[in-house]
């Protein structure tokens, strides 16, 4: 099964884009977000850096995956995964076999800004994996993590691949962990406002 929640809007988006803009222009040192390369463009873009090998994150994060991934899915004793930043998905797919294999997945919660993107890397991975509840969310995870489908039975993984949470600074990426701690093990609403 496949279906897809879009809690960020086109509109919306250019909002924060504009809002962003103009903070961080005027900032010292001037800077912006990184989630704003990964529009349907900048995602396809950042796949094709990702085949690189000078890049090595990717290949590093898929060696860990391919020798780990059992063992991360033997402790976690998960029914659902949960991906912030999901991208094109395959290196989760790592993960989603190791969770088939150890007999718990049900369910599958990718989330990504890039709707469009999102669409096209996740409704693969429905085909491909029959019986799945392929829930996808686009949302940006500093405002709408507290908007995730949350699994009412079972525990969950949540996994944060790749460059994700590095392109964050200390003082957000330590709000973040604890919205992710909040929202795994309330299940209810939460987040931090976020810090500029």
């Amino acid at each position: 099964m496949f279906r897809i929640d879009r809690n960020l809007t086109a509109d919306e988006l250019d909002k924060a884009l504009r809002t962003d803009v103009a903070e961080g222009l005027t900032a010292r040192p001037k800077q912006l977000p990184p989630k704003w390369f990964y529009d349907e463009r900048g995602s396809a873009l950042f796949e094709d850096i990702t085949r690189l090998p000078e890049y090595y994150p990717t290949w590093a994060e898929r060696s860990i995956l391919e020798t780990r991934a059992d063992e991360i899915a033997e402790a976690a004793g998960a029914v659902a995964l949960i991906e912030l930043g999901s991208g094109s998905g395959v290196k989760t797919r790592l993960l989603l076999d190791a969770m088939r294999r150890h007999g718990g997945l049900s369910r599958f919660v990718p989330v990504d800004v890039s709707g469009e993107f999102l669409a096209a890397s996740a409704r693969p991975v429905a085909d491909d994996y029959p019986g799945l509840d392929v829930h996808a969310v686009v949302g940006d995870f500093e405002q709408h993590l507290g908007l995730l489908p949350v699994s009412e039975g079972g525990r969950q993984l949540l996994a944060v691949l790749g460059s994700t949470i590095g392109n964050q600074e200390p003082g957000p990426r330590a709000s973040f962990l604890r919205d992710i701690h909040s929202v795994l093990h309330s299940g209810t609403p939460c987040c931090s406002a976020p810090t500029s």
